[in-house]
């Protein structure tokens, strides 16, 4: 059977792949969240910022430079009333190692994690 409109060629560096995240920065993500204690657009961000690790993870160091592969560009949009870039301000995407190049410094934070039989407190870096 054929799936027509489904895209299934591998991403390499030879066919990079690009992907885009769009961010609600609408007020709503100023709610607060009960159960974390923290502002959806905080919650959000964490996840996303896992994504964007994983994806640098993900590609593997090229032997000769040190440097990640590329098999990927990422482009970040915030939205409300506008559309404005969050990673790139030319709205360029930016290719995973030039992401690996950029980390910006580690932020600690602490959830409680609430289970039946124990309180755990942990300590997680974004």
């Amino acid at each position: 059977m054929l799936n027509i409109g489904q895209y299934d060629k591998e991403l390499s560096r030879q066919y990079p792949g690009l992907f885009v995240i769009l961010l609600d920065q609408s007020v709503s993500m100023n709610q607060i969240d009960e159960r974390s204690g923290q502002s959806k657009a905080q919650l959000v961000t964490r996840h996303v910022n896992k994504i964007i690790q994983s994806m640098i993870d993900y590609a593997q160091i090229e032997e000769e430079t040190g440097m990640r592969k590329n098999y990927a560009s990422l482009c970040v949009l915030g939205y409300n009333d506008n559309v404005y870039p969050l990673v790139n301000p030319t709205r360029v995407p930016v290719s995973i190692p030039t992401l690996d190049g950029q980390r910006t410094k580690m932020v600690k934070t602490t959830r409680e994690i609430r289970d039946a039989s124990v309180l755990v407190m942990s300590c997680t870096p974004d």
